[in-house]
């Protein structure tokens, strides 16, 4: 004889289903917002550094204990349900909030959260980097300015969402979910 289930079994267990949250896979931590400078109501700049404990510090948000991310609003076709422009901005607002109060929050990535940001030099700038490899000159100074740019980063949306422990994180998301 096989197990049947009865129509309000299934009907309980599609329910469930389709009531779990379809988001998985993000990863968050506890951060400060140590600056936020806004562009636009869509665009800013923000410095997070770790609020992990000193023993924990060396990792951070890609093993950088301070990071600077810059937001603008772009989402991937893929994640456009989850990255909403009301919800961006919302989010915006809550890392401004959490800056002016200096209060822990947790921020986290979906998917391919962030990018590398890379900037093109400027053509005074290879000029001085040209003189200074002929000349053998800030050898030290232009090694801890790439160490600086590796804490960098780019993201294409964000949002303010609600985790297993029901605390708000603000998760970011730079490609495909």
């Amino acid at each position: 004889m096989k197990p049947q289930l009865g129509s309000f079994s299934l009907s309980f267990l599609l329910l469930t289903l389709l009531a779990a949250p379809s988001l998985a896979g993000g990863s968050s931590q506890e951060v400060y917002v140590e600056k936020i400078e806004l562009e636009s109501a869509t665009r800013a700049r923000i410095i997070l550094k770790s609020a992990e404990s000193q023993r924990d510090r060396s990792l951070g948000i890609r093993n950088c204990p301070k990071v600077e991310v810059w937001i603008d609003y772009r989402p991937h076709y893929t994640s456009r349900q989850t990255v909403t422009r009301s919800g961006h901005k919302e989010a915006i607002q809550y890392l401004q909030q959490a800056s002016d109060r200096g209060q822990v929050i947790r921020f986290g990535e979906m998917g391919t959260g962030l990018a590398r940001r890379t900037e093109t030099p400027s053509f005074a700038s290879r000029i001085l980097s040209l003189l200074n490899r002929l000349l053998g000159k800030n050898a030290i100074q232009e090694n801890l300015s790439h160490k600086s740019q590796a804490c960098q980063f780019k993201t294409r949306g964000i949002a303010l969402l609600e985790e297993f422990d029901s605390k708000q994180a603000v998760y970011t998301f730079h490609g495909p979910i």
